[in-house]
């Protein structure tokens, strides 16, 4: 350290010796501003007074004194130095000055600096004045300005001889701390007597360092307030003014706890506009450059940090634990863990707080806890945040944050990867006075378990908008094992304000319970508007564009992904897994990003449900034109992958059914399970119903195509319906009002529905699909034969309790060399099965048991009041085709009934192909003479010309109620129930 050496006379060293030994050299360089470069002449200052009270002492040395005074202005870096005297009176020194520069000074707040004249000066008497005089000495002052009158701008301070200190300590006339002996003499001293400063103003007037063997151990600092006289702490409640100037290598190194300017911050302190640079911390637990406690009402403001901080647990930048009321700061700091597995709460600003408000603090640096739990980029756990601002890198093991490790609080209008567009943050507090001008800054966030872009784990809440930000680029922003999100990892309950809403831009990668916003959330009963646009790449399950899984979810908003999701098992464009929704949830989901699974459970809104789903009106996947493409194993939907659920009295499975265009694609994989492909819904899964439930309501588009190479079922809406409870004839199951469904569906194996590819009924007093229509065309590719095409149903296999269509009706091709038992409403049935008032006007073009209505029915079926004008096309080889129904399978003893049927499409046979023609009984059924062949040996079917097809009183034994009958000889007859969609031609029209 430089100290202050006087040359004077004996009388002027005794005098100025106690002030000014203990100050260091290490002034600011002085700013000379070009002639005539500062602007507000006409309110430049034109008379100047300085009145320093109680250094009359100075007289009996001289009468003037040849100097010159140093203003530094409030709002700029620049130092105006004016040349000036000094003269003495009784009571104090007066400085008149008459220089060109004052006219020039614009008319602000200013502080005098310090004082620099001739050594010699000061050592002789008045009179004796050595104009030639090179060395100079300097006084700091820090004294305030006092604007009376702008003709008269006074300087006022205490400059007390006898107290070695400037300033009275009010708030008016702060005591000035010039050098780091100043600080250890005036505040650690009155901490160390016990006093805690209560109400006492401090002022940095010069930046100050604490390298000085006078005021550290061979440890370095330690922090004011540690012991006192009485043997215990004492906490600081005074308020210390930086004025943008720095406290510059404060440090300390130990393996003990504790370290920081001050031990504790009380209820009644206040720091700000205050610099710390080259910090340099290391120790065990409780580190932070400004204290390592403090209590809740402390307050900090305009603070700024750089450096280093080193330790084990509760560590921060401002501060190691505790509650503080924080504002405008800015940190570049390195804060970091030792490699501990008990390193727990470290944090960029504080390790761990309970209620901290933290506004406008930006983090540029790093904070490093490879092995320590609870790590974020402001605090390790806790606070309420507001205008945050973090980039730089983030990495801890559990519970690692951008913002914090583990949430309590608010999040209002922060930004994860980005920064304010600034290029200094010399003065913190200037960054926030206009609207922040965000930009992208490199961001990396890596943990284990529970990592979040703003919180690890915790309970929070949303307000204003909040950005997961980053640079572009393909490197993952945000990196963990389990429960990783770009919002949280794990969130046990989140609250979001009125139009809260958060953006992610994050790249992730991670295992299990992913998310673009949360890995799991868990309680949210609020609104929110959720939205990533950031790449996913899970390497487990339960991934989600927004949420990888959701528990108890009672909320509404709007969740829409934009990215790419890649995952394995559980993959949904907007949750991957539903643990629970509430019947009054009514989330507006919107997904517009492709899908990747290696595994099942994938859908375009959600993987897989173990609750019934209720979505917003708005929701959708993807747009009229998108280019959606879902890619799995099994278990794959448009909307969902998989439903499984005890439904109880449930009204609805799927309700408000969202819009679909998708391209899905069905892969064999490494599951066990193979297929399950709709273009609603994969697989649905319904157990213990009571009363009646519905499957879907709704009856918004969808637009498909289905590529699948899968062994099992694939449907247009449902690739596999199965119904199942305890009781008998308890519950009923209707699948209705699916008419906006078009597409394309190609499969290679398994069976296929235009509506369900295959269904399945135990115990339940019935499952009704109704009024249905299908407009996708289903086409086989498989090069062995394949049981099931229907263009309602595909295969009904197992036997079990009644399933019934009724008001369906196929408007689409059904195709497949290799395809057998397929029919335009139901490919094969097992038993139980009851078709009534559907119809078809599709081509069903297959191998063998292939019918306009029902391709093969083995027992206990009926087909009522259908007709078929589609055309089954037959040429040799191909066998048992006709216009109702392919084939009774001659195992069974039971019987099938065709009632009121008729067929006007071309066909091998009118109305059944055959076998068994001992259990069937066809009432009232006519075909179409030049339609086929004929009909089976005494199926009870009437041939008719087209002239009799086209008039009413052919079908006199058809009920009026179910039919419709046009002008004789106009066409055949229509269902009132099931009318024709337009731009299609009825029957035999004309």
């Amino acid at each position: 350290m430089n100290t202050f050496k006087p040359i004077f006379a004996a009388l002027v060293l005794f005098l100025f010796q106690a002030i000014f030994l203990a100050c260091s050299d290490d002034k600011e360089e002085i700013a000379v501003p070009p002639e005539n470069s500062i602007p507000g002449q006409e309110f430049g200052i034109r008379q100047l007074s300085v009145k320093l009270p109680r250094l009359g002492r100075l007289e009996v040395l001289f009468s003037k004194i040849n100097c010159r005074i140093h203003m530094k202005g409030v709002d700029d870096r620049i130092t105006y130095p004016v040349n000036t005297f000094l003269s003495a009176t009784a009571d104090s020194l007066i400085i008149d000055a008459e220089d060109p520069i004052l006219s020039e000074l614009p008319h602000q707040m200013y502080h005098l600096n310090y004082i620099t004249f001739p050594k010699k000066d000061l050592a002789v008497k008045a009179g004796e004045v050595d104009s030639d005089a090179a060395v100079q000495d300097t006084v700091y002052l820090g004294a305030r300005l006092s604007v009376e009158n702008p003709d008269n701008i006074a300087f006022r301070s205490s400059f007390n001889l006898e107290t070695d200190r400037i300033g009275a300590g009010s708030a008016a006339d702060p005591v000035a701390i010039a050098c780091g002996k100043n600080f250890y003499d005036i505040i650690c001293n009155g901490l160390t007597i016990g006093n805690d400063l209560s109400g006492q103003y401090f002022e940095l007037t010069a930046n100050i360092n604490f390298q000085m063997s006078e005021i550290t151990t061979d440890k370095g600092w330690e922090p004011a307030g540690r012991h006192n006289i009485n043997g215990g702490p004492t906490s600081f409640n005074g308020i210390l003014d930086g004025n943008g100037n720095a406290i510059d290598l404060l440090s300390s190194s130990s393996t003990e706890d504790y370290a920081g300017l001050f031990y504790k911050l009380g209820s009644q302190a206040y720091l700000h506009d205050l610099k710390f640079t080259s910090v340099a911390l290391i120790g065990k637990d409780y580190i932070g450059a400004v204290a390592c406690y403090s209590e809740a009402g402390a307050r900090l403001e305009n603070i700024s940090l750089a450096g280093f901080v080193n330790g084990t647990s509760n560590i921060g930048g401002l501060i190691g634990a505790g509650d503080a009321s924080i504002a405008n700061c800015v940190s570049s700091l390195t804060v970091s863990v030792k490699s501990d597995k008990s390193a727990e709460y470290v944090g960029g600003l504080i390790g761990k707080t309970t209620s901290s408000d933290i506004k406008n603090c930006v983090l540029t640096g790093m904070v490093t806890a490879a092995k320590g739990s609870k790590v974020g980029g402001i605090t390790g756990a806790g606070g309420s945040f507001t205008n945050c601002y973090v980039g730089g890198s983030i990495q801890g093991y559990n519970y690692t944050g951008g913002i914090t490790g583990e949430a309590s609080g608010s999040f209002t209008g922060c930004q994860v990867g980005a920064t304010l567009s600034y290029n200094s943050y010399a003065f913190p507090w200037e960054i926030f006075l206009e609207q922040p001008r965000v930009s992208p800054f490199s961001i990396s966030i890596t943990g284990t378990n529970y990592v979040g872009g703003f919180a690890g784990t915790g309970s929070l809440t949303l307000s204003g908008e909040n950005i997961f930000l980053r640079e572009s680029g393909t490197t993952a922003t945000l990196t963990g094992n389990d429960y990783v999100g770009g919002l949280v990892g794990l969130s046990k309950y989140l609250e979001a304000r009125v139009s809260a809403s958060f953006i992610s831009y994050a790249h992730l990668n991670a295992n299990n319970y992913v998310g673009g916003v949360a890995g799991q959330l868990e309680n949210m009963n609020t609104d929110a508007i959720f939205t990533n646009r950031g790449p996913i790449n899970s390497k487990g399950g339960e991934c989600g564009g927004i949420v990888g899984r959701g528990v108890a979810l009672t909320c509404k908003g709007t969740w829409t992904n934009e990215a790419t999701i890649v995952g394995t098992t559980k993959v949904g464009g907007v949750i991957g897994y539903v643990d629970k929704m509430d019947s009054q949830c009514e989330i507006n989901m919107i997904n517009d990003g492709s899908i990747k699974a290696t595994g099942f459970y994938l859908g375009g809104l959600v993987g897989r449900s173990s609750s019934p789903l209720r979505f917003g009106t708005d929701s959708r996947v993807s747009q009229e034109g998108g280019s959606m493409k879902i890619e799995g194993d099994s278990y794959i939907g448009g909307i969902v992958g998989r439903i499984e659920a005890d439904l109880g009295s449930t009204s609805y499975v799927i309700n408000k059914q969202p819009a679909v265009y998708a391209n899905i694609y069905a892969k064999p994989g490494l599951s066990g399970e193979r297929g399950f492909v709709g273009g609603i819904c994969g697989y649905i899964y319904m157990r213990n119903t009571a009363g009646v439930t519905q499957v879907i309501n709704g009856t918004n588009i969808c637009k498909i195509v289905i590529t699948s190479s899968c062994p099992t079922s694939t449907g247009g809406a449902i690739g596999y319906l199965r119904a199942e409870t305890n009781k008998d004839d308890v519950g009923q199951i209707k699948l209705s009002g699916i008419t906006q469904l078009t597409g394309s569906i190609s499969a290679t194996g398994g069976a296929v529905g235009g509506i369900v590819g295959r269904v399945e009924n135990k115990n339940n007093k019935s499952i009704l699909i109704e009024n249905c229509k299908n407009f996708v065309s289903l086409t086989s590719t498989a090069t062995s034969n394949v049981d099931g095409f229907g263009g309602i149903v595909g295969l009904r296999s197992e036997p079990g309790y009644e399933i019934r269509i009724a008001n369906c009706a196929n408007y689409a091709n059904i195709s497949g060399r290799n395809v057998s038992a397929a029919g335009g409403i139901l490919g094969q049935q097992e038993e139980n099965v009851y078709i009534d008032q559907c119809f078809n006007a599709g081509k069903i073009d297959a191998n063998s048991a292939v019918g306009g209505i029902l391709g093969r029915v083995f027992e206990h079926a009926a087909v009522e009041n259908c007709f078929n004008m589609g055309e089954v096309p037959w040429v040799s080889g191909k066998t048992l085709l006709a216009g109702i129904v392919g084939q009774k399978e001659n195992k069974s003893k039971k019987d099938l009934r065709i009632k009121n049927c008729y067929n006007v499409g071309s066909t091998g046979w009118g109305i059944i192909g055959g076998e068994d023609d001992k259990n069937v009984e066809c009432q009232n059924c006519y075909y179409l003479d030049t339609a086929s062949d004929g009909d089976m040996k005494k199926s009870g079917s009437e041939s008719k010309n087209a002239t009799q097809m086209r008039q009413k009183a052919t079908y006199s034994a058809f009920p009026s109620d179910i039919w419709a009958f046009g002008t004789d000889g106009e066409s055949a007859p229509t269902l009132k129930n099931n009318k024709i969609a337009s731009g299609y031609p009825n029957p035999l029209s004309r």
